[in-house]
C-alpha cells in the first residue's frame, strides 16, 4: 500500500526481523566498532555479528558507537524530498545521542533547497525496543488514517507513556560509562548487586534501584509492569536481552503470570545500546496509563 508520507527510523529501534518491510517502514543504519573493525547495524541482519560482539565484550575488546552525522540525514532525508513524498522521522532519545540534533540540522538544510519538502523530525525520549514500540504505534496510526503532523503529534504527546525498565548484568560497562564510581562497580560486583536503570521524561538513562542477583533483578522488572502496565495499553510487552535469551525467557514466563492475555515479542538487543551496558543485560519496555513513572 501506497502512504501519504514515509516512516523512517534509526537501526537503535531494534524491530523485529521483517517487520520494518512488512509496516513499510526505512531504516537508517548506524555505525559501531567491536576493538578496530568498524561495522554497519541497520535492524535486519541475524543475530550472528550481535552475538559475536557480545562475545568479543566478554572477551575484553572495546565496542563503541557512532553517532549518525547531518551528512547521513542529508543522504537518507534527500531522496524523499526530491520525489516531493513527505517525511516523519523517530530518533533515538536526544538525552541519549545527537541524532535528533543532527536529524534537524539535516532536514532544515533540506528545506532551504527544496522549500516544499516536508520532514518532521520526532525525539522519542526512548531507546532500542521502545523506539520500535513507537514505530508499531506510528505505522498504526498512518494506517488509521492519521496524517503525518497528527502522527507526530500524537507520538510527542505520548511518548513518556513508553517504560523503560533495564537490568544491567555486567557493572564494568556501566563503570566505563562514567554511570556509576570504580570504587561503586568493585563492591556491587563483590556483593552480586544488578543496577536497575529506567529512562527518564528527559530522554536520558538513571540508575533507580539495586537489587542482588541476577534472578531477583528481573523479576523486579516483573514487578514494575505489574506496577505501571496495567490495562489494555499494557497488553503489549517488549523484551530485549543482550545475549541473555534464558534470562529472557524467565521474564517472558513472569510477565505472563502478571498477564497472562500480554502479547510479547522478544528481541536480541543490537549495538547502539548493547555497546554501553555489555552482555547479560535484560530489559522489559511497555506502554503505561500516564507518563508518571518517566518524572
Amino acid at each position: 500500500m501506497k502512504y501519504s508520507y514515509s516512516i523512517l527510523i534509526d537501526a537503535s529501534a531494534d524491530l523485529a526481523a521483517g517487520f520494518a518491510l512488512r509496516e513499510d517502514i526505512h531504516v537508517i543504519p548506524m555505525g559501531y566498532a567491536l576493538g578496530d573493525q568498524p561495522r554497519v547495524y541497520a535492524c535486519e541482519e541475524d543475530s550472528t555479528a550481535l552475538i559475536e560482539m557480545y562475545n568479543g565484550q566478554r572477551q575484553g575488546l572495546s565496542s563503541a558507537t557512532t553517532q549518525i552525522s547531518p551528512q547521513n540525514y542529508l543522504d537518507a532525508f534527500l531522496p524523499y524530498a526530491r520525489k516531493g513524498e513527505p517525511v516523519l522521522y523517530l530518533s533515538l532519545s536526544g538525552g541519549l545521542s545527537g541524532t535528533y540534533a543532527s536529524s534537524l540540522v539535516a532536514a532544515q538544510e533540506i528545506g532551504e533547497d527544496y522549500p516544499q519538502a516536508k520532514i518532521r523530525c520526532v525525539d522519542s525520549r526512548a531507546a532500542t525496543v521502545g523506539i520500535g514500540m513507537l514505530a508499531e504505534l506510528a505505522a498504526a496510526n498512518r494506517a488509521a488514517g492519521m496524517t503525518l503532523e497528527e502522527n507526530a503529534a500524537w507520538l510527542e504527546e505520548n511518548r513518556l507513556r513508553v517504560m523503560h525498565w533495564f537490568m544491567v548484568e555486567d557493572l564494568g560497562f556501566l563503570k566505563r560509562g562514567g554511570r556509576i564510581s570504580p570504587a561503586t562497580a568493585v563492591v556491587g560486583t563483590a556483593l552480586n548487586i544488578k543496577p536497575i536503570l529506567k529512562i527518564a521524561g528527559d530522554g536520558t538513562l538513571t540508575n533507580f534501584a539495586k537489587i542482588r542477583g541476577s534472578r531477583a533483578a528481573r523479576k523486579r522488572l516483573a514487578e514494575f509492569y505489574r506496577e505501571y502496565g496495567q490495562g489494555s495499553d499494557g497488553d503489549r510487552i517488549f523484551i530485549v536481552h543482550a545475549d541473555n535469551p534464558a534470562g529472557a525467557e524467565e521474564l517472558k514466563q513472569d510477565l505472563l503470570e502478571i498477564n497472562p492475555k500480554a502479547n510479547i515479542t522478544v528481541s536480541l538487543l543490537g549495538p547502539v545500546i548493547g555497546c554501553h551496558v555489555g552482555p547479560g543485560m535484560c530489559a522489559c519496555v511497555h506502554l503505561s496509563a500516564s507518563d508518571s513513572a518517566r518524572h
